[in-house]
């Protein structure tokens, strides 16, 4: 912990930024899922020349549950910097 002086010349403490691991690992875990899903689809678009319904409304539905996951862990994690 270092102590430094501010802008009214009083002494403060700095104040160390922690952002939890578990938090970005989690993250990381809904990134590789979301990957795992759009290469499934790719790979059968490949193979086959078609992609089915159901397909598209799994990717949409990983897309829609990333994105809230991305906003919960953008709030907390700007709530930790403030």
């Amino acid at each position: 912990m270092k102590i430094y002086m501010n802008e009214q010349g009083l002494l403060e403490k700095e104040r160390e930024l922690c952002l939890g691991l578990g938090g970005i690992e989690d993250f990381i875990k809904e990134l590789d899922a979301m990957r795992d899903t759009f290469q499934e689809v790719q790979d059968r678009y490949e193979n086959f020349e078609k992609v089915y319904h159901s397909d598209m409304k799994n990717m949409l539905e990983e897309l829609f549950k990333f994105n809230q996951s991305f906003v919960r862990n953008n709030e907390t994690l700007i709530d930790k910097i403030e």
